[in-house]
């Protein structure tokens, strides 16, 4: 395939109007500011306005007003709003990650909570067998020592009584003897 478009003609002349070729009424006059090959020259005291009346120029802006400088102020566009959208949406994004994080944040704090409470529970259970443990230990020790005491003060009354049961018989035995020397006395006595 050659490199050139070979044998191609040419319009009379060899020129070409740049208004018939591009078709547009004010474009190229208010792009540009001048269009040699008119067919016929306007004057135009307004071209921005005329600018901002062809919306294929600036696209989908619609003109609102102008700010205290002059400039012109414009609605908002279809890209402005999908830009506007996209950070909503990362916006969105942002703020449900942080309720994430916080639900997460507080069933941690609960759970935290929840082990606390059932360790001072456990603790409390631990303390009150504790001290019925205690309580009964020195309930039986106390019923130990009570019995202890009374066993002791039940030997010591048994020895007191056998010792009471020696000395009365020692006693009667004595006095048996005694007896048994004055009646042997008394009987030797009237023999004589």
């Amino acid at each position: 395939m050659p490199a050139t478009a070979g044998r191609v003609p040419m319009p009379a002349n060899n020129r070409v109007t740049t208004s018939n070729a591009l078709k547009v009424s004010d474009r190229w006059s208010s792009i540009v500011g001048h269009d040699p090959y008119a067919a016929e020259k306007k004057e135009d005291n307004n071209m921005m306005e005329k600018l901002w009346a062809d919306p294929r120029l600036h696209g989908d802006k619609k003109r609102i007003g102008t700010d205290e400088r002059g400039l012109p102020v414009f609605a908002a566009t279809g890209a402005e709003k999908r830009e506007k959208r996209t950070m909503d949406k990362l916006a969105a994004r942002e703020a449900e990650f942080e309720r994430i994080q916080a639900r997460k944040r507080a069933a941690a704090a609960e759970a935290a909570e929840a082990e606390e409470l059932r360790h001072l529970e456990k603790k409390a259970k631990k303390d009150k067998k504790d001290k019925k443990d205690k309580k009964e230990k020195k309930e039986k020790k106390d019923k130990k020592e009570k019995k202890s005491k009374k066993k002791h003060k039940k030997e010591k009354k048994e020895k007191k009584d056998k010792k009471e049961k020696k000395e009365s018989k020692k006693r009667k035995r004595e006095e048996s003897d005694a007896d048994s020397d004055e009646s042997g006395s008394s009987s030797g006595s009237d023999s004589d």
